[in-house]
């Protein structure tokens, strides 16, 4: 198709995508807060997804993006903890050889500074960090070994980064397990304690929306902050 008739469509395409990104906006503007203590300690989890140095303060994929959301974490998981709800922190760590590597830059590679946890959430006592080698965290052994012996937890709190990909994933991998099993389930997503990266090809604010979105769809609570 020649480029000036390409030209018209493009123009609409332009106008229909600000209107859905005013629209987003405006939605997760209303949200409600969610009361934390509206939640069981018994049946609750709060889960910090990447929050390592390698994603937050130094290496080839951190941003100050995700930096900027480690005092509100922290203030969550720290609440958290005082009423009793688990804490777990799933976290790259990478081998040399990682096959994700082919996707990405090496990052958080095991026993490396950038995949420890950034240090105020590491100063906190009780927080279980559970080592992945994906983007996706229900993969992960560490995590199914968890999840295993806390099958009781039904509610989950989902923080950290990406919003677009390993949150996303996550969030989406949960609820469909939970639907699967025909089992009622909680997933929720704070949406003041998660984001993701901004770069030329990749629209930090755009991406946000999107995977916000897209977990919206897919039956996942969205809640403007925890209080």
């Amino acid at each position: 198709m020649p480029i000036d008739a390409m030209l018209p469509q493009q123009t609409a395409l332009n106008e229909s995508a600000k209107r859905w990104v005013n629209a987003r906006q405006s939605h997760l503007d209303e949200l409600p807060p969610l009361p934390l203590e509206a939640l069981n300690p018994k049946t609750s989890v709060l889960v910090i997804i990447d929050m390592t140095n390698g994603f937050a303060f130094e290496g080839p994929l951190s941003s100050p993006r995700v930096g900027a959301l480690v005092p509100v974490i922290k203030d969550l998981a720290k609440a958290c903890l005082n009423k009793g709800i688990p804490v777990i922190a799933p976290s790259d760590h990478h081998t040399l050889q990682a096959e994700e590597f082919s996707a990405y830059p090496p990052h958080c590679v095991s026993n490396t500074e950038e995949s420890e946890l950034v240090s105020p959430l590491k100063a906190l006592s009780g927080i279980l960090t559970l080592p992945k080698n994906s983007t996706q965290i229900w993969h992960a052994p560490a995590f199914q070994a968890w999840f295993k012996e806390n099958e009781n937890r039904s509610t989950w709190l989902l923080t950290g980064d990406c919003t677009d990909i390993c949150v996303l994933q996550f969030a989406l991998a949960l609820k469909t397990y939970y639907q699967s099993e025909n089992k009622p389930s909680r997933i929720i997503v704070p949406v003041n304690a998660v984001n993701t990266f901004d770069t030329p090809d990749h629209p930090g604010d755009l991406y946000h929306l999107i995977g916000l979105d897209l977990m919206a769809a897919g039956g996942v609570e969205l809640v403007r902050r925890v209080n």
